[in-house]
């Protein structure tokens, strides 16, 4: 027996998973029943479409914003991420070597285990972007 939660769980691919369960257990006429089937698949391809048009459509609008805070902030992290690794990696051990020779206080240690995933991210991301841009269409 099907329950209300069978046909709602899942979002949308649920709904059409449950509706499409339900139908099958009709005692109806099996052409009938394909019709329905079809209908059902037919209507989860067209919902996949529109949502991979306004998907579409979004990205062609944030590419053409002229708005600064939209197409800077990607740069933005990118120097972030690379001025902390720069601090962690380089700076940071050198102002130690340099406090221990001066008995000065050392300065503040950045946490790595956040950075190193935020850095390695954005490469990834950066490298998917150029292969993306790259790829012939």
């Amino acid at each position: 027996m099907f329950s209300m939660a069978d046909i709602f769980s899942g979002g949308t691919e649920g709904v059409f998973k449950g509706v499409r369960d339900l139908v099958q257990t009709f005692k109806a006429d099996p052409l009938e029943i394909a019709k329905l089937e079809a209908a059902i698949v037919q209507s989860e391809t067209n919902l996949t479409i529109a949502l991979a048009q306004a998907q579409t459509k979004v990205n062609e609008l944030e590419a053409t914003s002229q708005d600064k805070f939209t197409s800077r902030w990607r740069p933005a992290i990118g120097w972030i991420c690379g001025a902390g690794l720069g601090y962690a990696t380089l700076v940071y051990p050198l102002l130690t070597w340099v406090c221990l020779n001066t008995h000065s206080v050392p300065p503040p240690q950045l946490d790595v285990s956040i950075l190193v995933p935020m850095v390695t991210g954005m490469l990834g991301l950066a490298g998917y972007r150029t292969y993306e841009k790259t790829r012939p269409l």
